[in-house]
């Protein structure tokens, strides 16, 4: 894309710089994620001839600067930008910008796009070594550790003293209702069934000695 000097067509220049833009960003687009790694090297040729082509007839195709090559660089990681920002910077140390401002435009902006561009990896990078990396998977989960308690001693001794007259206090009842407890239900049943046969036996002895009783004559 070649400069036009004020003059011109206006027109022309807007367009054809809207073209160059346009297509530059979807040949950028094309390298993403794992074809970008792998084609590193196609990005780096590509600035390279750019950067090229842009200085021939100074000041003249400066905005291919702008226009074809920032889509490409922000492909590029922050570790290849200064080689190139050195390399430009080099085609342009002899030379007065200030003779035509304007014209020298695109390539202060491309300029200043390499350098935000490599401060702000610069920064990102800080920030990742500074952070502490979290630990993957669940937390540990604390271990439930029995609460002591300063008067557990006494308090149990106490406990046992306690228990311990109660059973001597009350031992002889509670033993003699633990054993009739514990008895069979039949063996519940054997002493009344006895005693029903001792009172049936006295009601027959008290009836028959009823009839052998004699009876009064007059």
């Amino acid at each position: 894309m070649t400069y036009l000097r004020e003059g011109e067509n206006q027109n022309l220049i807007a367009k054809s710089y809207s073209e160059c833009q346009d297509l530059a960003n979807r040949l950028a687009g094309y390298y993403v994620g794992a074809v970008r790694i792998k084609n590193k090297s196609e990005i780096l040729k590509i600035i390279q001839c750019g950067v090229q082509f842009a200085f021939v007839d100074l000041p003249k195709q400066l905005s291919f600067l702008e226009a074809a090559l920032v889509p490409f660089v922000s492909k590029l990681p922050s570790s290849d930008i200064p080689d190139i920002l050195t390399d430009v910077q080099k085609r342009a140390q002899d030379i007065d910008m200030n003779e035509d401002p304007s014209a020298w435009r695109p390539y202060l902006t491309f300029v200043e796009h390499l350098r935000e561009k490599h401060a702000r990896n610069e920064v990102f990078h800080e920030e990742k070594e500074e952070k502490p990396v979290k630990r993957r998977g669940r937390p540990r989960k604390p271990r439930d550790e029995p609460v002591r308690n300063l008067f557990d001693g006494n308090k149990s001794s106490d406990e046992e003293s306690v228990s311990d007259s109660d059973q001597r206090g009350h031992g002889g009842d509670d033993d003699d209702e633990d054993d009739a407890f514990d008895q069979p239900l039949i063996n519940t049943f054997r002493p009344s069934a006895s005693k029903l046969r001792s009172l049936k036996g006295v009601s027959q002895q008290g009836t028959s000695s009823q009839r052998k009783a004699p009876t009064a004559s007059g």
